[in-house]
C-alpha cells in the first residue's frame, strides 16, 4: 500500500479547500443573480411610516423610487439624502422588506425659534436647524430668541451664528426648558445680557432669570410657583437667587391729560401723595433696598413666592 508523503497531503488539503471556496462563490453568484434579476424582489409596495404633519404622498413622491425597480437596487442612501432635504423631516430610515416592500421611518421636527436675519427671521427647531426663512412671523406659537447674531442660514443646516458659546447656552435651556413642560406656554426668550436672561410667558408674565446657572433648580421653583400666582401682563417671577424667588406685578402707568384737557379730579392730589410717600421712603435706611427696586421696575407690587 503506498502512503502519501506530507507535501503531498498538504496539496490534497489546499485543493479540497479551494474547491469548496469555488462552489461557496459560486452558490453567491448564483444567489446574487437571482435576487437581482427575477421579479419576485421588485418593489411593490412603498411604505411610510411616523409622519404626521407631512403626507405619505408627498414623501413617496420625493424619495423617488421607481417603479418595479428590484428591491437590492434601491440606492438607499440617495433616498435619505432626498428625504432630508425636507425640512420637517428630522432623520429617517429606509428598509427593504422581504420579497417587494420598502419601508420609510421617517422621525419629524417642528419649529420652535425664530431668530431676527438680514430683514427678516429665520425659524428653526429645537436643534438650531433652519426649516425656512420669512419675512415676518405669522405664528404666534414661535419662541422669539433676542440677542444672537445670525451669520449664514441654509434651509435644512444648522444656522451658523457669531457666537456659539451663547448659541450653545440657548439650545440647552431650550432644551430645559421643554423637559420642564413650559416651553409652548413661552413668547420671547431675552439674551442680549447673558447676566440678565429672562422669557416672557404669552400671558404676559416676565420670567427673570439672570444668569443660566442651576437651570434645572430654578425650573423646578418655577414650576410650583407658576401654579400659585396670578399670571398677567405686568406680572414678574423673579428666579435670579432660586431660594428667595420674588413674585410682584408692575402697575402700569397713569396715561397723562391730553393738552388743553383738564385732570380728573383727585389726580393731583393722589400723585402728590405718591410722591410724599416716595420721599419718606428715600429718608428711611430701612427702605434703601425697596427705593432701588423702585428705581428700575417703577410703580410695583413684590412679593416673595
Amino acid at each position: 500500500m503506498k502512503t502519501l508523503s506530507q507535501n503531498q497531503k498538504r496539496r490534497a488539503k489546499l485543493k479540497k479547500r479551494r474547491l469548496c471556496v469555488t462552489l461557496t462563490l459560486l452558490l453567491i453568484v448564483a444567489a446574487i443573480s437571482i435576487c437581482l434579476f427575477t421579479p419576485f424582489f421588485n418593489v411593490k409596495t412603498v411604505e411610510v411610516k411616523g409622519n404626521s404633519d407631512i403626507s405619505a404622498e408627498q414623501i413617496i413622491k420625493t424619495a423617488a423610487i421607481p417603479d418595479g425597480i428590484n428591491i437590492f437596487r434601491v440606492n438607499t442612501g440617495k433616498v435619505k439624502k432626498a428625504l432630508l432635504n425636507i425640512p420637517e423631516i428630522d432623520s429617517i430610515r429606509v428598509r427593504r422588506l422581504i420579497p417587494s416592500k420598502i419601508r420609510l421611518e421617517v422621525t419629524e421636527t417642528k419649529p420652535v425659534m425664530s431668530f431676527s436675519y438680514l430683514s427678516g427671521y429665520v425659524i428653526t427647531n429645537e436643534a438650531g436647524r433652519v426649516m425656512a426663512t420669512v419675512d415676518t412671523i405669522d405664528d404666534t406659537n414661535l419662541l422669539n430668541i433676542t440677542g444672537l447674531e445670525i451669520k449664514k442660514a441654509e434651509i435644512c443646516k444648522k444656522v451658523s451664528v457669531q457666537d456659539t458659546d451663547k448659541f450653545d447656552i440657548i439650545l440647552n435651556t431650550i432644551s430645559a426648558l421643554n423637559r420642564a413642560g413650559i416651553l409652548q406656554e413661552i413668547r420671547s426668550g431675552h439674551f442680549d445680557d447673558m447676566q440678565n436672561v429672562h422669557f416672557y410667558l404669552h400671558d404676559g408674565t416676565k420670567i427673570i432669570f439672570g444668569k443660566i446657572t442651576d437651570l434645572d433648580y430654578k425650573l423646578s421653583v418655577l414650576t410650583k410657583v407658576l401654579v400659585q400666582v396670578n399670571r398677567t401682563e405686568g406680572a414678574y417671577i423673579d428666579l435670579t437667587t432660586p431660594e428667595r424667588t420674588y413674585y410682584g406685578v408692575i402697575e402700569p402707568e397713569p396715561e397723562e391729560p391730553e393738552e388743553g384737557e383738564e385732570a380728573e379730579p383727585g389726580t393731583e392730589q393722589a400723585e402728590g401723595e405718591q410722591a410724599e410717600s416716595d420721599d419718606s421712603e428715600a429718608q428711611s435706611d430701612d427702605s434703601a433696598d425697596s427705593a432701588e427696586d423702585a428705581q428700575d421696575d417703577g410703580n410695583e407690587e413684590k412679593g416673595e413666592a
